[in-house]
């Protein structure tokens, strides 16, 4: 991962663990960063578990739609 947002956000959610990546967790952390940073971020974590870099990409999309 080349950008430090991206090592946080996948950090963060490694660390609680899927069951608590919860909606209000979820909507709480898309407001830390624009939509232009989520865009990065998406890209920059294809590689990453499964159910985390699902998690990215909604934010990541949904960032973008509002």
């Amino acid at each position: 991962m080349r950008h430090p947002e991206s090592m946080l956000v996948v950090h963060a959610l490694k660390t609680l663990g899927e069951a608590y990546a919860t909606p209000q967790l979820i909507a709480k952390l898309k407001t830390k960063y624009s939509a232009d940073q989520w865009r990065k971020i998406k890209a920059d974590t294809t590689t990453v578990t499964g159910w985390v870099y699902d998690i990215i990409r909604s934010m990541a999309d949904e960032k973008e739609t509002t």
